[in-house]
């Protein structure tokens, strides 16, 4: 699979993607081997069986004439391979992932009761356990918080590495890239580790708007930078009257959303990436709290346009005020072969993109295309695609301007 999103704001006008993991191009099939063969060898040393390592190397084409296994005197099986042909020199693995469920960002929401501080050192303290790393070996936690004021600043993720009892050698830094403030991260260590700054960091965010409100950090008047800078309720109904979108095409994506999401959670699909966070009165919070359910499609075509008095955006088919914290552990491959991890995924491309301050909220278009070029690849191959859906028009207009059906577009709302 390969994942990417893109993300704009028009302060800073940045937009973020990435790709995650493999796709069908023939040209990442020796990363793809590569990936293949660790997870199939220790799966096989554990289990003892020479016989089994064996047949398996030689199924590998392109290692049988150059790697050599081993099994010494006492029963360790080693396995003699250049490291060239099995270990890509610009290869960054997630290891571990974990997010709280979503709680309603206003005041009464499920997470509301928590200080920042509180939610992001959980999900850190989760993060490495699901690894099966030392909170020792991290050697930077990156965290993204959009609105980094009051019990959100004074630099978050520090004093989340020490809620959460990690050892104080181990350092961290809150970002801001707007929207894409965690994703960034992801970026921010990714980077790192290619450039053997490190092996193992820690991505990931927090953001309660029940504590901060969108806006709290913005100025209490603009500057004068040659654009209009606009509420971006007003940059979704330009992004809709450009693309053509109407009212009804919106709330039927909307709504669908909804259902998918909903789908998503009886199935059980979030269980594994949820950690269930204690509450007040010995209660558990795992289910995102602002999925409808049931959703009303009814209901979603009698709200009024919020931003224009004949608009089609609506608190329906808009972005949602939420609590959360989220986090991943991304590591080398010379971490993965060191300390016998397990990958999740592999992160193929990261791109950064600006675009119009105005419109702002097309930025996953450029995103894409670059992420696309970069890669190599093409939509095609994609098996899953994840667009952020900060308004019904944003994953739309995407879909339009590149002729995708979105059939396998955000299938889990």
């Amino acid at each position: 699979m390969h994942f990417h999103q893109g993300y704009n704001n028009g302060i800073h006008s940045h937009a973020p993607g990435f790709g995650l993991n493999h796709s069908k191009n023939a040209a990442r099939k020796h990363a793809d081997r590569w990936f293949s063969l660790h997870v199939e060898f220790w799966r096989i040393i554990r289990q003892n069986s020479t016989k089994k390592l064996l047949s398996t190397l030689l199924g590998y084409s392109f290692l049988a004439s150059q790697a050599t296994c081993v099994v010494t005197t006492n029963g360790v099986v080693k396995i003699l391979v250049p490291e060239s042909q099995i270990m890509p020199d610009r290869d960054v693995f997630i290891i571990s992932a974990v997010r709280t469920a979503i709680g309603v960002g206003k005041p009464g929401g499920a997470l509301a009761s928590f200080q920042p501080v509180e939610l992001s050192a959980l999900v850190l303290q989760e993060v490495v356990r699901r690894a099966g790393v030392d909170p020792a070996r991290v050697e930077d936690v990156l965290w993204g918080v959009v609105t980094p004021v009051g019990d959100q600043g004074a630099n978050l993720a520090r004093l989340a590495v020490l809620k959460a009892g990690f050892p104080v050698s181990v350092p961290g830094v809150q970002l801001n890239r707007m929207c894409g403030s965690s994703q960034q991260a992801v970026h921010f260590g990714a980077q790192a580790i290619l450039a053997g700054d490190a092996d193992i960091v820690i991505a990931g965010g927090v953001e309660m708007m029940s504590h901060q409100h969108l806006g709290a950090d913005y100025p209490g008047e603009w500057p004068a930078v040659g654009y209009k800078l606009v509420h971006q309720g007003e940059s979704a109904e330009l992004l809709a009257e450009k693309w053509q979108l109407g009212r009804d095409e919106l709330d039927d994506y909307a709504y669908n959303s909804h259902l998918r999401a909903a789908h998503a959670i009886a199935t059980g699909y979030f269980d594994d990436q949820i950690l269930p966070v204690d509450l007040p009165g010995g209660l558990k919070f795992s289910i995102d709290q602002g999925v409808r359910q049931p959703a009303d499609r009814e209901r979603m075509a009698a709200l009024k346009p919020l931003f224009r008095p004949n608009g089609v955006i609506t608190a329906g088919n808009s972005s949602q005020v939420s609590d959360g914290a989220a986090a991943l552990l991304l590591a080398s491959a010379e971490a993965v072969g060191k300390y016998n991890l397990m990958p999740m995924a592999r992160i193929d491309t990261r791109v950064v993109v600006g675009s119009d301050p105005t419109l702002m909220l097309d930025g996953p278009i450029p995103a894409t295309r670059l992420a696309l070029k970069r890669s190599g690849l093409g939509l095609a191959d994609m098996d899953l695609i994840e667009v952020n859906e900060a308004f019904a028009p944003v994953v739309l207009a995407w879909a339009r301007e590149f002729g995708i059906s979105l059939s396998s577009v955000n299938p889990n709302g």
